[in-house]
């Protein structure tokens, strides 16, 4: 099917290079990246609403990390949670809150509970306004093992997030390393905490 059709508009310029490496005509090759209005208005939470509404306990000298996804296999919300146990042992100060639903939840909440995380990691489970998570957290993080160019990132960056992703898909296209944000490979959860570390303090 794709053969017939006469132009193509992948939304990163890895799906680009993907179509020329198959032998499709780069002249009727368009990228166009996923995109948000950034002059809209948008709905501001407050910390003390979301913890009130998710029996988080209220502190104004938490650091939150954040991530809106589906809980599945490709996201590698696991990574976050092994993050996480590392984490807490050199500050506890630092909360993760995972917003989202999928098939891998009861897999997730069985190693925040082997790990003893119980009071550092809280699944909110689905959102019905993302704005709920992504306009309290100070660092949005993405830890996917493949992607397209994913709107949540470009949720964080409407709120000015400090921003943690792998470099999987057309993130490279949005984040430039240690720039605007920090890159790192898939299942690095060395990287990740380190990363979570620097930016908790700065």
């Amino acid at each position: 099917v794709l053969r017939r059709m006469d132009a193509y508009v992948p939304v990163t310029s890895n799906f680009k290079k993907m179509l020329i490496s198959r032998h499709f005509n780069p002249n009727r090759i368009y990228t166009i990246h996923n995109g948000m209005d950034f002059k809209k208005d948008i709905k501001i939470y407050t910390r003390k609403f979301l913890c009130d509404k998710f029996n988080i306990p209220y502190d104004e000298n938490l650091i939150f990390v954040g991530i809106l996804a589906r809980l599945y296999p490709v996201k590698s919300i696991d990574t976050l949670i092994e993050a996480a146990k590392k984490i807490k042992e050199k500050n506890r100060n630092i909360k993760f809150l995972i917003g989202g639903e999928g098939e891998d939840f009861k897999k997730l909440e069985s190693m925040v509970k082997k790990y003893d995380l119980t009071d550092t990691v809280y699944f909110l489970g689905w959102l019905k306004d993302p704005y709920e998570l992504m306009s309290v957290i100070d660092i949005s993080v993405l830890t996917s093992i493949s992607e397209g160019l994913p709107y949540s990132l470009l949720e964080g960056a409407m709120f000015r997030k400090a921003t943690i992703s792998t470099a999987v898909g057309g993130i490279p296209d949005l984040i430039k390393h240690n720039v605007n944000g920090y890159l790192l490979k898939p299942k690095d959860v060395d990287f990740l905490v380190r990363y979570i570390l620097d930016l908790s303090t700065d």
